[in-house]
């Protein structure tokens, strides 16, 4: 074994030891996509820590959170964890939610690949960043207007009074009213889903996007009343313009469905969904489906984009700027 694969299984293993306990059923939902030595790392890892483990890997979805086949939905509801390690994500689907409603808890690792786990943001101090998103909840959690800005134009500002907001901190969250109980690896975001039609503005991406990768130039949504009424930008801004409109489905440009700080600082931008939206200091926002997270909206997709060097506000106080999160533990 390589030494990046050694550390890689120990980040794992120290994200089940938090996680999960011996004799738990463990299911690895990957699909042909997945690194075949991810998948066999993390079948050793769940083998050392005692866990039954159960491999399912049909074809990826076509697009990001897309509803996966009936067998994987249903060997979803059988395990008490759930590593989701699809090269495309599925973790906002009603077949995730099904099977947190029976028990299961998720970590959501799709894309990952060996150099997150040994030396990016899977190998984070994640004790001290639980303790920074305990601080991140509670301000989210009593705040009522969020605005985001960027040196690229965006102004962007949404309600979100009397919502609650949800930790992905490397312990498994769970509250009565969040339908996705877990953890990711790597972990890293504090997050709220805006009072639906709340939102206006222009929201611009200047980094990443899932099913968009690396972006060359941004992609500007135009938001009115919670809703993209138009995209701008270049070939990427297209293609994604283009997706969203093959979905035949208004509620996929339900906008923003949440609003997410990342806090890990030893997460790195690489064009990695799992990976960018982590990264210390960013704001992701997503478009689709909340209903999962705290929202009403139920889509066919959740599509997250991140902007690097945000600025942020929650009543009027600054949080971050110029990509600095002046808040700390």
């Amino acid at each position: 074994m390589s030494t990046d694969a050694q550390l890689a299984q120990e980040n794992v293993m120290r994200a089940l030891e938090r996680n999960s306990t011996a004799g738990e059923r463990v299911l690895i939902a990957a699909d042909t996509g997945t690194d075949l030595e991810i998948r066999n790392l993390l079948e050793s890892a769940a083998a050392e820590h005692g866990l039954q483990v159960e491999v399912v890997a049909p074809a990826p979805a076509d697009m990001p959170n897309a509803e996966p086949a009936p067998e994987t939905a249903d060997a979803l509801e059988r395990c008490d964890l759930v590593m989701l390690v699809t090269s495309v994500p599925i973790s906002h689907t009603r077949a995730v939610r099904r099977a947190v409603e029976h028990g299961a808890r998720i970590m959501a690792m799709d894309g990952i690949t060996i150099d997150m786990l040994a030396t990016g943001g899977g190998a984070a101090d994640y004790a001290a960043m639980h303790e920074l998103a305990l601080v991140l909840e509670e301000l989210w959690n009593e705040a009522a207007h969020v605005r985001v800005t960027s040196g690229l134009g965006m102004h962007f500002e949404a309600d979100v009074t009397g919502r609650k907001s949800w930790r992905w901190d490397g312990y498994t969250f769970s509250a009565d009213w969040y339908d996705l109980t877990g953890c990711a690896l790597p972990d890293g975001e504090v997050g709220i889903a805006p009072l639906e039609g709340s939102a206006n503005g222009t929201v611009i991406w200047d980094t990443s996007a899932h099913s968009l990768g690396l972006l060359r130039e941004p992609v500007e949504l135009i938001v009115e009343d919670g809703w993209v009424v138009d995209v701008k930008g270049g070939e990427q801004a297209r293609e994604f313009a283009d997706r969203l409109a093959s979905l035949d489905d208004p509620a996929s440009y339900y906008c923003p469905a949440e609003i997410a700080i990342g806090i890990n600082e030893a997460a790195r931008i690489t064009g990695s969904m799992r990976e960018d939206k982590k990264a210390l200091g960013t704001v992701h926002i997503a478009t689709g489906t909340n209903g999962d997270i705290g929202g009403t909206i139920e889509a066919r997709t959740h599509i997250d984009g991140v902007i690097r060097r945000p600025s942020l506000w929650m009543d009027g106080r600054p949080i971050i700027e110029d990509g600095q999160l002046l808040v700390t533990a």
